[in-house]
């Protein structure tokens, strides 16, 4: 739980209401003095927040909704103590620090036959992730080389029964402990279990792996205080999805707070693309019907600037052309729009 316990300045990581003990030792042997401080631990749920944008590029003088979404922690285990209540079920392993962990102990898988670890059912309606750490054995017993093909299955069920795939860790990629953040599909329901499983081992002792320090998470913004910076431009600053009517380019930060204090941000930048003017030819008159008449559109700014225009009649060598050719047979009023690449418009006629 600290960064480093022989220097005179380490950070402390504590999971729970913690005494950290220091002792000083004269570097001669003359004597040593001892203090101690308590670390106060929070109870904290919110595992992330993340900030979107409706359209993270807008036209001047538009306005775009700002969506602030809280991943709060439903089921959680450290496993450095016996599995905990989250899991309905562990086959095939124990856990115990043989293969390493992130801290402490870790979930390792050694035994024949089925390898799995299973949760019980969990409200995932707005089911967000599966954060955990795992590491899949490269080298000898007992971290035994797990071999091509002895992959990990990340599961979820609605009933315990049929199980569909969220991913699959390949045994060679995870050769040292790895943090993995597995994004959850639509539609889970509010009894949905996971599964940590082995899709085949050569017997007890062999094809080793383990997993750490699992996360399981939904969104649920409920209960939360949002700010959002700066807020000048916002209808509603203290709203989880304010509407933004930036003047030029921005970037917006929330922060969410929880009851207790603790506070999570994340920032979304708005680009905003100028306005421009599109000047077109003036008004023509000719002597007789059919006559050709060269036209052009010229925009003030921009890039990859679409033409439309109307009317649509045949009269046009182009309607998408920046610069086509009219003919008509009678007085003719010809309108110009142009869109450029971020979908801002303007139009004019003549």
């Amino acid at each position: 739980q600290l960064s480093d316990a022989t220097i005179n300045d380490p950070i402390a990581y504590p999971k729970a209401d913690t005494w950290v003990k220091l002792m000083v030792t004269s570097p001669v042997g003359c004597g040593q003095v001892t203090d101690s401080v308590f670390v106060n631990v929070d109870p904290n749920d919110i595992y992330s927040v993340t900030a979107t944008a409706t359209d993270s590029t807008i036209c001047a003088g538009d306005n775009t909704t700002l969506q602030a979404r809280v991943q709060r922690v439903v089921a959680s285990d450290d496993l450095n103590a016996a599995p905990s209540a989250l899991w309905a079920s562990v086959q095939g392993g124990g856990v115990n620090a043989i293969c390493g962990a992130v801290s402490g102990t870790a979930l390792r898988f050694d035994a024949a036959g089925t390898r799995a670890a299973t949760t019980g059912p969990l409200n995932m309606s707005n089911g967000a992730a599966l954060h955990f750490a795992i590491r899949i054995a490269s080298g000898a017993a007992p971290c035994d080389d797990a071999e091509p093909g002895d992959n990990i299955l990340v599961q979820h069920s609605p009933d315990g029964v049929g199980w569909s795939t969220i991913s699959t860790l390949n045994e060679a990629s995870f050769p040292n402990w790895t943090v993995v953040h597995l994004s959850l599909p639509p539609g889970l329901t509010a009894s949905t279990r996971f599964r940590w499983t082995q899709v085949s081992n050569s017997g007890a002792g062999t094809d080793n792996w383990a997993i750490d320090d699992v996360r399981i998470t939904s969104y649920d913004n409920t209960g939360l205080t949002f700010s959002w910076t700066p807020s000048g431009s916002l209808n509603n600053p203290s709203s989880s999805s304010p509407i933004a009517s930036p003047g030029s380019t921005t970037n917006y930060t929330v922060t969410v707070q929880n009851s207790v204090g603790c506070s999570f941000s994340d920032d979304v930048q708005i680009a905003v693309s100028p306005a421009f003017d599109l000047a077109i030819t003036s008004n023509t008159t000719t002597c007789a019907p059919g006559t050709p008449v060269p036209l052009q559109a010229t925009p003030s700014s921009g890039s990859g600037i679409l033409y439309a225009w109307l009317p649509a009649n045949g009269s046009l060598s182009s309607t998408t052309s920046a610069n086509p050719i009219a003919s008509p047979m009678t007085t003719t009023t010809y309108t110009a729009t142009a869109t450029n690449s971020v979908g801002c418009t303007d139009n004019a006629q003549m």
